[in-house]
């Protein structure tokens, strides 16, 4: 690789974190190390001063690749991650076509977990199992299917399964067969612990990287968990490094420590102008940084507002941030998928939280209620909730996003009345919040019938 890609590379990671490309004298010693050249050399500055910024560059770029990157390893870092590859490309998330930007910093460190590691004695630092895992809508498909591309030439197999139709195990691992096969279709054992077996049996003949997307049904089934974790283990203790595999979901339920994990977490401001830029939106950074804040650099639910702020506000981002409208059908859809597999004791976590409109300890939600819900229960609840980013943590009290606010009052209204009424009458207060909200409903079903 030469040095200006190199370079531009670092700028680009900067960029995506710093919103910053490199100093001069950084830009200077990765050029002489580059050339295997002593910082001694670096006109303009005392030896001393270049070791300290140097050791400082190490740092953060270890940090940010999270693999260990130094002087005498800087070239080999690079190489081995094939950056020459990482350009946007065209990528399928959520069933449409986008366009791929940001997110170098996680596909570096994806990479740096798969590909062997040839700075290491071993090669026992390579990952067999990662679980990549965030919010819905923050681009994992996206980024797993950027991550099979650039790795496609290190692996002789790459296959891609869609787990949101919660095949049982014995049907998924009949698919991975048949297509290590060539395409026979191999008879499995009925026993989950002979037909795994078999399966590893065909990983260990080909370097296989295997990307399972939406895994979210599978490990909260109570049914289909077991056996998948059963799979898991025995694929992560087998003795071989002949296949990698990378799981996408929003949580990580039943999942212990003894595997990688990644999360993905909202766009930065200059990667979300980049993804929404056909949309022309036009605003000031502070504007910019209001709306990615809504809602929450989720790429998917800012294509979706982005949409509306073009042709409902001329592009005005902030005329559509004075209407503090939120909520849309696409993200409404998003948000109802999840919240109507809460049960009945998370619901009334989120109704009360909704209700308080303000962060809450965790004594003041127990004050809330009755011995319905006691305290083990109340604390998985709330670990639960977090896990799926339906409520925020700060500063050890728990509250709603503006955006899941919104959504609870808006269509959880009949419910939050009751919860009111029935335990809380000095909450009364509220009900103009809920009147609001229902005569706008009225309103909008009598423009619609006019028209």
């Amino acid at each position: 690789m030469k040095l200006a890609n190199a370079l531009d590379i670092f700028d680009r990671l900067l960029v995506e974190k710093q919103g910053r490309k490199l100093k001069p004298l950084e830009r200077e010693i990765l050029a002489m190390v580059w050339e295997n050249g002593p910082y001694r050399e670096i006109a303009g500055y005392q030896e001393q001063t270049v070791k300290n910024h140097a050791v400082r560059l190490w740092k953060y770029l270890s940090q940010l690749l999270n693999t260990k990157v130094n002087k005498s390893n800087i070239r080999q870092v690079v190489e081995n991650l094939e950056f020459e590859l990482l350009e946007p490309m065209t990528a399928i998330e959520s069933g449409n076509r986008g366009r791929f930007f940001g997110r170098l910093t996680e596909l570096c460190q994806l990479q740096s977990l798969i590909l062997p590691r040839q700075d290491t004695a071993t090669k026992a630092s390579q990952a067999k199992i990662t679980f990549l895992y965030g919010m819905r809508g923050m681009g994992k498909t996206s980024l797993a299917q950027k991550l099979a591309e650039n790795l496609s030439s290190k692996f002789d197999r790459v296959m891609w399964t869609d787990l949101a139709a919660a095949p049982p195990l014995l049907a998924f691992l009949s698919i991975v067969v048949k297509e290590l096969d060539g395409g026979r279709r191999a008879k499995l054992s009925q026993k989950c612990v002979t037909a795994i077996a078999k399966t590893i049996g065909y990983l260990q003949q080909q370097r296989c990287l295997l990307i399972l997307d939406n895994a979210d049904p599978i490990f909260n089934s109570i049914d289909l968990a077991p056996a998948y974790i059963q799979f898991l283990d025995k694929l992560n203790t087998a003795e071989h490094q002949s296949f990698c595999l990378i799981i996408t979901s929003v949580e990580l339920t039943q999942i212990d420590g003894s595997y990688h994990k990644l999360e993905l977490q909202g766009l930065d401001r200059i990667s979300c102008q980049r993804f929404i830029e056909n949309s022309e939106l036009v605003g000031t950074p502070t504007e910019w940084d209001q709306l990615i804040h809504k809602y929450r650099g989720n790429p998917q639910y800012l294509k979706f507002a982005s949409s509306t702020i073009r042709d409902i506000f001329n592009r005005s981002i902030s005329k559509f941030l004075a209407e503090n409208i939120i909520v849309y059908d696409q993200i409404e859809f998003f948000l109802a998928q999840q919240l109507d597999l809460l049960t009945h004791s998370e619901l009334a976590v989120m109704l009360w939280l909704a209700i308080k409109r303000e962060p809450l300890t965790l004594d003041q939600l127990r004050s809330k209620f009755d011995h319905s819900v006691v305290d083990r229960e109340l604390v998985r609840i709330l670990d639960r909730l977090v896990r799926q980013y339906l409520i925020e943590v700060k500063d050890d009290s728990f509250t709603l996003s503006e955006l899941v606010m919104e959504y609870i009052t808006e269509h959880y209204q009949d419910l939050i009345a009751e919860e009111i009424w029935a335990k809380k009458p000095d909450y009364l207060h509220l009900y103009p919040i809920l009147l609001s909200h229902a005569l706008n409903n009225i309103n909008n079903l009598l423009q619609a019938l006019k028209t």
